[in-house]
């Protein structure tokens, strides 16, 4: 119940930033030279980018990803012709990052192609990026009043 009231109160922003930072990125790392999977021109409408690439590529990237502890997928799904990488920007859009987040964010992606991965370097671009504070949310003083609340309903049913 509380999390469909705090959409409710959140979610058109939530959703509305979350589909800028798919394209966002997604255009960013187009600018990389990465085969960005598109639908007449838009990148997406949702919070994922598909990367099309090689199976060497794929690999790689998830593998380097893995080493470096920054969360994507691998699929070998035909809407990759092949094989891809899939990011998520749902997590990236509820910390409300900018536009400048996002460009470290492609700089990162683009590193991890790098068969000789220069793991120092990434950490360093992922320490850069703005603290992981959820943005589309109630504050913890509306938290505890929704709490309160549902203990004082739950009291009367007992």
């Amino acid at each position: 119940l509380f999390a469909l009231i705090e959409f409710e109160k959140y979610g058109s922003g939530y959703m509305s930033h979350m589909v800028h930072c798919s394209n966002y990125l997604g255009k960013r790392l187009r600018e990389k030279g990465y085969d960005i999977a598109d639908i007449h021109g838009q990148i997406s409408a949702t919070h994922q980018i598909f990367i099309r690439c090689g199976k060497k590529e794929m690999d790689t990237i998830y593998d380097n990803a893995y080493k470096c502890e920054v969360t994507l997928n691998k699929k070998h799904k035909e809407l990759f012709y092949g094989y891809g990488i899939r990011l998520g920007t749902q997590e990236i859009a509820r910390y409300d990052w900018n536009d400048e987040a996002l460009d470290k964010i492609a700089e990162i992606v683009f590193m991890l192609s790098d068969t000789k991965i220069k793991i120092g370097e990434i950490q360093q671009l992922i320490e850069k990026l703005p603290e992981k504070k959820i943005h589309y949310a109630f504050n913890s003083q509306e938290i505890k009043r929704f709490q309160q609340l549902m203990l004082l309903k739950g009291q009367k049913f007992c």
